[in-house]
């Protein structure tokens, strides 16, 4: 073998550009790139703290088997619920003293994606399905958790409805204060609505193939997504009426066809989306059936998560192999700025590890989940402007 031959060999064997040392293991090299990797930089402004979220699991659990599938603020008294899932399903809160405290565990059923939903008269409603994918509708009653005397907390149960949905799977929930119900978006393409008081289901429209697995509600008796191709919509409740507005959310040239929205926040009349692709943002103008588009943070493929908070400032998080995953940045009055790493995370061929849900507390603070494959939920201080 002559020397250019061995030399790639041996940095294909090691990672592109990143030669092994003399007698290092493989153990010992892996913890070299986490530290050579680690931060690149911290977080530049603000503050960001990490919470662990084994300890809220009885018994030995694998940390790559448990993560957060959905986060909600009770706008009442700020306090942080998320679900996690993996070996064990639970549901959790973090009080106003950011103490993590476990509610309960769901038995031989998985939480689904981003179904939390808290109605007026203080009900968490959440979703869950079995391995014949029957879907299960439950409730908690918020107002009954009490930790003021932590450790000596109290907190409500976990009961099940008796509303059934079977073949369906939700990934995305909105509670509708226009008519107060909550509606549910199903992996099929389907829209449902739960009827609060009666605690009954019902299918309301179906968007068909392609459409964007995200919505939003605004209080006045609509609901906005993406169909195929990027082509928002709304649909009247009241009129029971799907109307295409004409308008397709950004992309690169020559990739129209992936066009799609990932996230959807809706302040008064002004919808803020990320896009599923090319790592757009951008802002829907209802009134003025407009798109104002932002533009791209980086040269990532994916805005993850974001939030808005209540200055106008939007702060997200992206990833790239050269910056590092659980990227974070904000787009203020000057445009986009690079805020640096949220995690250590060395950079892999893959986003798998990625923060990606992210939920805005009342005093501003942001709540970050891990990623699909990790198990740590980090709390960061915007710097104040």
């Amino acid at each position: 073998m002559n020397a250019k031959n061995e030399k790639i060999k041996r940095r294909t064997a090691t990672g592109p550009g990143i030669p092994s040392k003399e007698g290092e293991s493989p153990e010992i090299r892996k913890i070299r790139l986490d530290r050579q990797y680690l931060g690149q930089p911290f977080i530049t402004e603000g503050s960001v703290f990490c919470f662990p979220l084994l300890d809220l699991i009885q018994g030995p659990i694998e940390e790559n088997n448990y993560r957060i599938v959905s986060m909600i603020v009770y706008k009442k008294n700020g306090v942080l619920y998320g679900a996690t899932s993996g070996d064990e399903d639970s549901l959790f809160f973090m009080d106003k003293k950011k103490v993590l405290v476990k509610v309960g565990k769901i038995e031989n059923m998985r939480i689904n994606k981003n179904s939390f939903a808290i109605t007026n008269n203080s009900f968490l409603y959440f979703t869950a399905t079995d391995e014949k994918k029957n879907t299960t509708i439950l409730k908690h009653d918020v107002d009954t958790d009490y930790t003021d005397q932590y450790p000596l907390n109290y907190f409500g149960s976990i009961d099940k409805t008796d509303t059934a949905i079977k073949g369906e799977i939700f990934i995305e929930s909105c509670f509708n204060s226009w008519d107060k119900n909550i509606y549910w978006l199903s992996e099929s393409g389907k829209i449902f609505k739960f009827n609060v008081k009666k605690e009954n289901i019902s299918e309301e429209v179906k968007l068909g193939k392609g459409f964007s697995k995200t919505f939003c509600c605004d209080d006045q008796g609509n609901i906005f997504g993406a169909l195929y191709g990027g082509e928002i919509f709304k649909y009247i409740i009241s009129q029971n009426k799907l109307v295409k507005t004409g308008l397709i959310v950004p992309s690169q040239k020559g990739r129209e066809y992936l066009a799609g929205i990932r996230k959807m926040i809706i302040r008064e009349n002004i919808i803020y989306c990320c896009t599923f692709q090319d790592s757009y943002l951008f802002k829907y103008d209802i009134d003025k059936n407009e798109i104002f588009n932002y533009g791209r943070p980086d040269d990532n493929f994916d805005v993850r998560g974001f939030v808005v908070e209540g200055d106008g400032r939007i702060f997200g998080t992206t990833g790239t192999k050269e910056k590092g995953l659980g990227h974070l940045f904000v787009y203020g009055k000057n445009g986009f700025k690079d805020l640096g790493n949220i995690v250590g995370y060395r950079p892999v061929n893959g986003w798998c590890n990625e923060p990606t849900i992210m939920v805005l507390g009342n005093d501003g603070e942001i709540f970050i989940a891990d990623g699909d494959n990790r198990s740590k939920l980090f709390l960061y201080f915007p710097k104040l402007i």
